[in-house]
C-alpha cells in the first residue's frame, strides 16, 4: 500500500492514509512523530497539497525528501530503540523532516524546564555529547544549502527549540 496513502490536504489526513494502509502502527510514531512534524514545511513545492501526496519531493540541490510511507518504515523500524537517553544520528538530513520526526518521538523538553532537577544538571555539568543524561538528534548533512534549508524548515515548523 506504500505509495498509495496520499493525503488530501493536510498532514492529518496524510497521517490517517499510512495508518489506514497500516504503514504506521506505533502510537510514537503516529502521535509523537509524524501528526506533529508537518510536512509541508520540510518541502520546496508551489503547491502545500503536494506535500501530504505519498511520493518523494525535490528539496533543491538536486536532492529529494523521500515519499512518507519511507519515513513512517524508518521511524516504525527504530522507534522502541529511540528512548529517554537515544542518541539518534540521521546522516544525509536533507530538509530536516526525518531528524525533527526523531525529535519530536524525544520531545521531553518539559522535563529539562527550567527548574527542574535534570535542568540543573544539565547546566551545572556543561556535558559533553558523550555523558548527556539528555536525549540527542542530530542531523548530518554535507550540502551546506540543504543543511540552511532544514534549519528553516525547522524553525517554520514551529520546532526551533529542536536546533538548541
Amino acid at each position: 500500500m506504500s505509495w498509495r496513502s496520499h493525503g488530501t490536504s493536510s498532514n492529518d489526513s496524510l497521517i490517517d492514509a499510512l495508518e489506514k494502509n497500516n504503514l504506521i502502527a506505533s502510537r510514537d510514531v503516529v502521535g509523537k512523530a509524524m501528526r506533529k512534524v508537518d510536512r509541508k514545511w520540510y518541502v520546496e513545492s508551489a503547491d502545500a497539497n503536494e506535500a501530504y501526496e505519498d511520493h518523494p519531493l525535490p528539496i533543491g540541490s538536486n536532492a529529494t525528501i523521500s515519499a512518507p510511507h519511507m519515513h513512517a518504515a524508518c521511524l516504525e523500524l527504530v522507534h522502541d530503540r529511540v528512548t529517554e537517553n537515544a542518541r539518534v544520528l540521521d546522516v544525509g538530513s536533507g530538509s530536516g523532516y526525518l531528524t525533527s520526526c526523531f525529535a519530536a518521538i524525544l520531545d521531553h523538553h518539559d522535563s529539562y524546564a527550567a527548574g527542574s532537577i535534570r535542568a540543573e544538571e544539565v547546566e551545572d555539568r556543561r556535558p559533553g555529547l558523550s555523558d548527556t543524561k539528555y536525549p540527542i538528534v542530530v542531523g548530518v548533512e554535507h550540502i551546506k544549502d540543504l543543511v540552511d534549508f532544514s534549519i528553516e524548515n525547522t524553525k517554520k515548523d514551529g520546532k526551533g527549540k529542536y536546533l538548541q
